[in-house]
């Protein structure tokens, strides 16, 4: 029987099946010429700005207003559902997204399709719902290409679509549109948190806002040494991707694309998620004071972008025998000039991520050597005043992961609602 596994009480029929081309179809963008391009106007939906589930205006181009007439067949409004035809799914998800208010008029580019409706009996917020599982499911099954895979409008046509009555259809969109709006409320109330962070680091690295001791005096000032007058340099390792797993070995290690992408700026060994070294692999050569221990920071050396080029963690609760991998830089304050905690966030002070920046060299992969980090200037108040720091700064942490928690559990939640939810 076509019934999804999960249903409102009131519904029993039986959904329809058909096909996309029957119900649907979809209109390629066009390949505007720089040269047509505005300071402002109208906005480009490019296939970069289709996120997953919106659309985000990063690297707009702009079109003259007027190309709304010249173009009605391109214009976008509000509601419009539009899927990245090449490269349609990044990081495991699809690239498709709504039209919002805000995000309209605004005109189509190439390799972006806008969902076409040729009939009344599909409510569009349903539809938008629908493609999200089963383009998913038909982009893993018969994209084309490798590099930059891509979906053939004429298989795509051929698709199952399995749906309701047009009543159920908007109880389902309303209900999931209610999920979509709870997501979108955290991930302002983390931009606003992520905003305040960052205010308040430019203070109290600035030295705008001071704390004071426990007979409310001010503190020492502040000293500014090098790099390397604090930290002395260990060995890290050079083992990539291939050579770690996630199930078992006698050793972990911190990937660089790991502090990259997912890692907290002070990394909890005990509660985080890091890889294990393959068993077969050979590390009788590791001296034992290269392994990694609390408070140390460990610096990605390479990066694609300036934003990251020098990005550290600060280990803390390190358990496991733990090592610094792949373009990674092992650090240690030996010399007790800096407190734990607060060694991670020293290293997100804006003049300290600047210096990283002006010392790191190469084109298409940035870098910074052992010799440039050396040379870079910290700032070093009191320790009291480092724990001080460090103890406010960790709370905003705090605050920050449990929004970004409640993100992820509301996302697991609508994944699960979109499976069970569908044919």
């Amino acid at each position: 029987m076509n019934t999804p596994q999960l249903r409102f009480p009131e519904f029993n029929d039986e959904w329809k099946v058909s096909t996309y081309g029957k119900h649907l179809d979809i209109k390629s963008g066009y390949g505007f010429k720089a040269s047509e391009y505005s300071e402002d106007g109208v906005p480009l939906i490019k296939i970069d700005n289709v996120s997953h589930g919106k659309i985000i205006w990063d690297n707009t181009s702009y079109l003259p207003k007027f190309y709304l007439n010249k173009y009605p067949d391109l214009s976008l409004d509000e509601g419009d559902i539009l899927l990245a035809l090449n490269r349609p799914i990044t990081r495991n998800k699809l690239k498709i997204g709504m039209l919002k208010k805000e995000d309209s008029p605004s005109i189509l580019y190439q390799r972006v399709g806008k969902i076409i409706f040729n009939t009344k009996d599909l409510d569009k917020k349903f539809v938008y719902y629908l493609l999200c599982v089963k383009i998913y499911r038909f982009v893993i099954k018969n994209s084309v290409g490798s590099d930059q895979p891509f979906i053939s409008v004429v298989k795509l046509k051929k698709m199952y679509l399995t749906f309701p009555k047009r009543s159920e259809q908007q109880k389902i969109a309303s209900f999931l549109s209610k999920v979509d709006e709870k997501i979108e409320l955290l991930e302002k109330k983390l931009k606003l948190w992520e905003k305040y962070k960052k205010g308040i680091m430019q203070q109290l690295f600035s030295q705008k806002l001071r704390f004071k001791d426990e007979n409310d005096q001010d503190y020492p000032d502040w000293e500014e040494k090098k790099f390397n007058e604090i930290f002395d340099f260990l060995s890290s390792n050079s083992f990539s991707r291939a050579d770690l797993n996630y199930e078992l070995g006698d050793f972990k290690n911190i990937h660089y694309g790991d502090i990259h992408t997912k890692f907290a700026t002070i990394l909890d060994c005990k509660s985080t998620e890091i890889p294990f070294i393959n068993e077969n692999i050979n590390l009788d050569n590791i001296n034992m004071e290269n392994h990694c221990n609390d408070g140390d920071l460990i610096i990605a050396d390479a990066s694609e972008d300036y934003d990251d080029i020098g990005k550290s963690v600060e280990l803390k609760n390190v358990e496991n025998k733990l090592l610094a991998g792949l373009h990674t830089l092992l650090v240690r304050d030996n010399k007790g000039f800096t407190v734990d905690g607060y060694r991670g966030y020293m290293m997100q002070d804006f003049d300290v991520r600047l210096q990283l920046m002006r010392f790191a060299t190469g084109v298409s992969v940035l870098g910074i050597s052992k010799k440039n980090l050396s040379q870079i200037l910290l700032k070093i108040p009191s320790v009291n005043e480092q724990r001080k720091i460090a103890d406010f700064l960790t709370q905003v942490e705090a605050k920050l992961e449990k929004i970004h928690n409640e993100i992820n559990i509301n996302k697991e939640f609508k994944k699960g609602l979109l499976q069970q939810m569908f044919c």
